[in-house]
C-alpha cells in the first residue's frame, strides 16, 4: 500500500528544516514465498526461498535438515 509521511517539529541551532511531502510505498516480495501457492492440497513442500521440492512430494523424509513450508504450515526437519 501506500502512506503518506508527515515530518514535523525538528529543531537544532544552525539548521533551518524544510519539510516536503513523501509517501512510502510498500510492495510485495516477488522472491518470497507465495502462501496461496504453499497451501496446496497435494502435500506440496517448499522451501524458504518459495521452490517446490520435487524430492518430498509425498514424504518430507527425504529432506536434508531445515525449514520448509507444507500445506500452509512451517515444518522443521532435525
Amino acid at each position: 500500500g501506500e502512506y503518506e509521511i508527515r515530518v514535523s517539529g525538528a529543531e537544532a541551532q544552525n539548521y533551518v528544516f524544510e519539510y516536503v511531502a513523501g509517501v512510502l510505498t510498500i510492495e510485495d516480495d516477488p522472491s518470497g514465498i507465495d502462501l496461496q501457492r504453499a497451501r496446496t492440497a497435494d502435500g506440496s513442500t517448499f522451501d524458504l526461498q518459495g521452490r517446490k521440492m520435487k524430492n518430498a512430494e509425498t514424504s518430507t523424509s527425504q529432506l536434508p535438515k531445515g525449514v520448509y513450508i507444507r500445506n500452509g504450515k512451517k515444518v522443521v526437519i532435525k
